[in-house]
């Protein structure tokens, strides 16, 4: 189960590097690209806000949605240990005239 939620939380912290990335990018092409359609009195900038909210639902999305799958994973191994430990073992066969 750890191991699922670890790779949740690292595959949901390169998706939220690679947005933030992408932003800073966007930007940087709003600015040299748009600057004209752009309103002279707005300006261009990452939002600390939305970067906060960004981050927090990167490491919160994970939780969330990797822990049903952790959690069903988790529940079948342990069904099948439980089930390979309660096997009864056959009984030995027992000979003619024997005791």
């Amino acid at each position: 189960m750890r191991q699922l939620l670890t790779e949740s939380m690292l595959l949901s912290a390169i998706g939220g590097a690679l947005g933030f990335g992408l932003a800073a990018l966007a930007r940087v092409a709003l600015t040299r690209y748009a600057a004209s359609a752009i309103s002279p009195l707005a300006e261009v900038q990452l939002d600390r806000g939305v970067l906060l909210f960004a981050i927090a639902l990167s490491l919160f999305a994970p939780v969330i949605f990797g822990i049903v799958p952790a959690m069903s994973t988790s529940r079948r191994e342990h069904v099948t240990e439980r089930s390979e430990s309660s096997a009864v073992a056959p009984a030995p066969a027992r000979h003619p005239g024997g005791r």
